[in-house]
């Protein structure tokens, strides 16, 4: 938390940026909200990304009461079953909309991220219509750069022509 403070204290002289706290998971960080606090104090927009499993009513308020102005929450299929695939991890879709609902039910603004592959490029809309159904505020689809843990999805890469249409859908 002390180098984390020096960064914010060496930055907030001559600048105001977005600070995204991420992760891993950040709200499995015991001082989470004494660095989103740190962040909002010194005038960031403090902004934070988070599967979104933890997100309970006590997290997100605790989140508004330190500033944070907005969470992601990533959404890589429209269902139960696509989502957990690609995740790996069975319950997350169920998880990740409970909290999201959590964070809309006390009003904390949320955006939907989705990493595009091969696996899941041909559900971009009906994760954008999810999207919109739930509340949020974005919807912002990545495209998979595989490294660290994305290296496992490296052989479901869109190849440079997916890419392009890809990117005409979302333009349209």
């Amino acid at each position: 938390l002390e180098e984390i403070t020096t960064i914010f204290d060496n930055v907030a002289p001559f600048a105001k940026p977005i600070m995204i706290v991420t992760g891993g998971e950040p709200l499995t960080r015991p001082d989470v909200f004494d660095i989103t606090a740190a962040s909002s104090y010194r005038g960031f927009r403090t902004v934070l990304a988070t599967c979104g499993h933890l997100l309970n009513d006590r997290n997100v308020e605790r989140l508004i009461d330190t500033g944070v102005s907005r969470i992601s929450v990533s959404l890589d299929g429209a269902t139960a079953s696509s989502h957990d695939s690609f995740r790996g991890v069975e319950g997350a879709f169920d998880r990740a909309l409970e909290g999201l609902e959590n964070a809309r039910r006390h009003g904390l603004p949320f955006q939907i991220n989705s990493t595009l592959t091969a696996l899941n490029v041909n559900d971009i809309e009906a994760i954008y219509k999810l999207s919109i159904d739930i509340g949020a505020e974005g919807f912002h689809p990545f495209l998979l750069v595989p490294m660290g843990r994305g290296a496992g999805l490296a052989n479901y890469a869109l190849s440079p022509e997916q890419y392009e249409d890809t990117l005409v859908r979302i333009a349209n």
